[in-house]
C-alpha cells in the first residue's frame, strides 16, 4: 500500500480503491492520505489482526468495507464459512458504518456448501449493502442469457428483503441445516510471497447492490 501503487492507480483512472490485507486503522489512513480525497477508499478485513481491532476502523472516511472470507480462512485456518456461525461476522458488522459486504454470489440455487440462496439471506440478515458476483458466476451461467441470472438474483434479494424478522435463518441454523460446523475450507493455493493469495471463487468485476425497495444493480 504504498504512495507510488496509489498514483499509480489513480493515473489509470481508478475512482476508488480497495485495500486488502489491512492489519491496522493506519494502514487505511496512509491510503486516505495517499489518496488525498481524488479518488474513494474502502478497505479487506481479511487478517486476525483487522477483526481484532475493528472497532478503531470505525471513524475513518471509507467508501465501503469487504470482509474477505477466503483469506481470512487461510490466516484463521477454519473454515471458509466459520465467520458466519462463530460470531465474527456479526461483530464486524457491528463495528462498521461505511457500507459493508462480504462473500459473493451466483444462481440462487447454486453454491456449495450453502446455497446462495441461504447465503444471500445472511447478507440481507445483516443489512449488507452489497456483494460480488463469484467467478463460479460465469460457469454457473454457461449457454445462459447473464442478464436473466442477475434478475434471479434480484428478485432472491427481493424476497428476502420482505422477511419478517421471525422468518430470518440464523447463521448457525444454515450451519446446522448444511452440516458445515467442521467443514474445513480447502487451502491448498499456496499464498504468494506477499502474503495473500486472492480468492479463486469471486470476481472484483461486477457488483450487487442491495437496496431498500427490494431492487438491485450491477455495475
Amino acid at each position: 500500500h504504498t504512495r507510488r501503487e496509489v498514483e499509480e492507480a489513480i493515473d489509470a483512472g481508478a475512482d476508488e480503491l480497495l485495500v486488502p490485507m489491512v492489519r491496522r486503522a493506519s494502514d487505511v489512513e496512509a491510503v486516505l492520505e495517499y489518496a488525498a480525497g481524488r479518488c474513494q477508499v474502502g478497505f479487506l478485513v481479511e487478517t486476525c489482526d483487522a477483526v481484532a481491532c475493528i472497532e478503531q476502523f470505525a471513524g475513518l472516511p471509507v467508501s465501503r468495507v469487504y470482509l474477505g472470507l477466503f483469506d481470512l480462512a487461510i490466516e484463521r485456518r477454519t473454515s471458509l464459512f466459520a465467520p458466519l456461525v462463530d460470531g465474527t461476522l456479526d461483530r464486524v458488522r457491528a463495528a462498521v458504518r461505511a457500507p459493508f459486504g462480504f462473500g459473493g454470489l451466483t444462481l440462487p440455487e447454486r453454491g456449495a456448501p450453502i446455497p446462495c440462496r441461504l447465503l444471500l439471506g445472511e447478507m440481507l440478515r445483516l443489512s449488507c449493502d452489497f456483494s460480488f458476483l463469484r467467478r463460479s458466476f460465469l460457469a454457473d451461467t454457461k449457454d445462459k442469457d447473464p442478464a436473466d441470472a442477475v434478475q434471479k438474483i434480484r428478485a432472491a434479494a427481493a424476497v428476502g428483503l420482505a422477511r419478517t424478522a421471525s422468518e430470518v435463518t440464523s447463521p448457525s441454523d444454515i450451519a446446522r441445516r448444511k452440516g458445515i460446523d467442521n467443514v474445513h475450507a480447502k487451502t491448498s493455493r499456496v499464498r504468494s510471497s506477499c502474503g495473500s493469495s486472492r480468492p479463486s471463487d469471486h470476481s472484483d468485476a461486477i457488483e450487487i447492490k442491495f437496496v431498500d425497495s427490494g431492487q438491485s444493480e450491477d455495475v
